[in-house]
């Protein structure tokens, strides 16, 4: 799973110059780092849960199959 955030983190973040305590990411400019690393944690959270569960793979199959 940290593998995939590490990697989420590397496709939606950049460096500004040679600064590493501060990126660009999708709109937010110059914030912190650890702040847009919280904010991208707090939103993989979110989705993650929405889509698990017998519910949608239900829904999953019946479209499918």
């Amino acid at each position: 799973m940290r593998a995939q955030y590490a990697q989420a983190a590397n496709n939606h973040m950049m460096k500004i110059g040679s600064s590493v305590d501060y990126v660009w990411s999708n709109g937010m400019r110059n914030i912190p780092f650890t702040k847009a690393v919280e904010h991208l944690y707090a939103t993989t959270d979110k989705f993650q849960g929405a889509y698990s569960g017998p519910n949608v793979l239900r829904t999953l199959t019946r479209h499918v199959g």
